[in-house]
């Protein structure tokens, strides 16, 4: 019975420290992805700014509708490089995907 009952407090600690750790791992991350949205919102403030500084100086050389185009071209060329870069990051690699099948399957 001692054993027994010693057995569940074990499972019981171990579970409260699973927990803890749990909680503290999710601090973690949710302070991450704060950071990652306000540098990702600090990063767009900054596309604006440029486009607007490069119109505004454009505007004065080439005329309004000449210099809303070339800050339109600037934008499409920052999205698109940011979304190329995105998208590279987001597909697996077939190394990856073949480790991923040969672990637990040595034959």
């Amino acid at each position: 019975m001692n054993r027994l009952s010693r057995v569940i407090v074990s499972f019981f600690d171990l579970i409260e420290a699973e927990g803890r750790e749990l909680r503290l791992q999710t601090a973690i991350a949710v302070r991450g992805m704060m950071l990652f949205f306000f540098g990702g919102l600090l990063v767009v403030a900054a596309f604006i700014a440029a486009g607007c500084a490069l119109y505004i100086e454009l505007s004065e050389l080439l005329g309004p509708s000449l210099a809303a185009l070339a800050a339109a071209v600037f934008f499409a060329a920052a999205g698109g490089f940011l979304i190329s870069r995105g998208a590279a990051r987001s597909v697996v690699r077939p190394e990856a995907e073949s480790e991923e099948k040969n672990d637990g399957n040595d034959e």
